[in-house]
């Protein structure tokens, strides 16, 4: 178990995991133009579920049904290791999963609850805002 710049815990051993989530974090609050670098670092560590999660997430802001299912392998290999995880990563996971399967308001109600509970976790909230946006 290691923790991301933010103080929040992730389910992995890799430095270089946190440093793509942190890099992700980063790119996606400030709307940076790095942020498919989450991908590749997902491609690369398939067993770390929130990399996968993160990387599901971009397809979100396609807003077509055409590239929500792009997340599909990532959302896949992110479920495989529920059990293993965080509450928080479960949750986050969750809500990604509805959001690229259209249920906003589940994705929402998930979000709103990593809000209360890790109001530290700016992806989420990030992610969130746009929901509430569309």
């Amino acid at each position: 178990m290691k923790h991301d710049s933010r103080g929040l815990a992730v389910t992995t051993d890799s430095d270089s995991v946190i440093r793509a989530i942190d890099h992700y974090a980063h790119e996606l609050v400030s709307l940076g133009s790095n942020s498919a670098l989450v991908r590749y670092a997902a491609d690369a560590n398939p067993g770390c579920a929130m990399l996968q999660a993160y990387a599901a997430s971009m397809f979100l802001y396609s807003q077509t049904t055409a590239d929500a299912k792009k997340a599909a392998p990532y959302l896949a290999r992110a479920r495989e290791r529920l059990g293993d995880l965080t509450e928080r990563e479960q949750v986050f996971i969750r809500a990604v999963d509805a959001g690229c399967a259209g249920d906003f308001e589940s994705a929402l109600k998930h979000y709103e609850t990593i809000a209360d509970r890790w109001p530290r976790d700016m992806v989420a909230a990030k992610i969130a805002d746009f929901h509430f946006f569309v």
